[in-house]
């Protein structure tokens, strides 16, 4: 399993231009401490989540550089450097806009505004605690740097309708943030490919990334059994970040008394209680 919680790369996202910017998804992604949220409101039950093929169980399918952690792990200080050294006037409790405007190394990005705030809108899921405080632990986090986040608490099915809305115009619905707590499987064959979640177009793919070179990839892993091909593809797309990778949590904890064999739990949640017998 792997989880995270998405960006709207969708047209009608009016802070896509921000969100386009890789250097602001790596800020984003320095902000999240995985590390803390286990040890803290998970109480150590979680897993880091290294990019888009869950690293536990480890498998022959998560790469060498996945198997080494976590590549973004949580500094506030070099999210400051991103921001600053890309234009941004800092405010640290405050609201940070955008400095430089422009497309160099050295400015904002494109399309973003002169004078462009970093304030976002996370919808998410409530009912679970530990996402809760990972939430309000995110937002206090990136108050450090300027970044204003407007927490919206909903029920599962709301944040899920928010981020599909039926409703919504061709180019996507208006959300910005979301994140509705649980991590994802490679259902229904089970290989982690990416094609379903991560291929501009797919039916998974609800923030509606898009990413040609990365399409290109993930054609690769799809006609070709090479391991290095499924190592080369999690590899780029890890560090582009697409979504912002946050703990997996358990989905059950499972106790039984001591003369009952139950096997080894799936990675896939799913139960198999023909493997479960009584020692005699």
């Amino acid at each position: 399993m792997a989880a995270s919680w998405r960006n709207n790369f969708g047209s009608a996202n009016p802070q896509l231009a921000i969100i386009s910017q890789l250097y602001f998804r790596q800020v984003i992604q320095l902000l999240e401490d995985q590390a803390a949220i286990i040890q803290g409101p998970l109480h150590g039950y979680g897993h880091v989540t290294t990019g888009p093929v869950g690293g536990y169980p480890v498998t022959e399918f998560l790469s060498p550089k996945a198997q080494k952690g976590d590549q973004f792990s949580y500094n506030p200080a070099y999210a400051r450097t991103l921001l600053v050294n890309h234009g941004w006037k800092i405010s640290p409790g405050g609201v940070s806009t955008c400095g430089r405007a422009g497309n160099a190394q050295n400015q904002c990005g494109k399309g973003v505004r002169p004078g462009a705030k970093l304030e976002f809108t996370l919808y998410y899921a409530t009912g679970q605690a530990w996402l809760e405080s990972a939430m309000l632990q995110l937002k206090s986090n990136a108050s450090q740097v300027g970044i204003d986040i407007k927490l919206i608490p909903r029920n599962f099915n709301d944040v899920l309708a928010e981020v599909e809305g039926a409703g919504c115009p061709a180019a996507g619905c208006p959300w910005e943030m979301a994140d509705w707590g649980f991590g994802w499987s490679y259902v229904p064959d089970y290989l982690p490919t990416g094609d379903v979640l991560f291929q501009s177009g797919s039916f998974g793919n609800l923030g509606k990334y898009t990413n040609a070179h990365n399409d290109a990839l993930i054609k690769q892993t799809l006609v070709n059994s090479d391991l290095e091909l499924m190592y080369t593809w999690q590899d780029y797309l890890t560090k582009q970040l697409p979504v912002v990778f946050q703990p997996a949590a358990p989905s059950a904890l499972v106790e039984s008394v001591n003369n009952l064999h139950i096997g080894t739990l799936s990675s896939t949640l799913a139960i198999n209680p023909e493997e479960w017998y009584f020692l005699r």
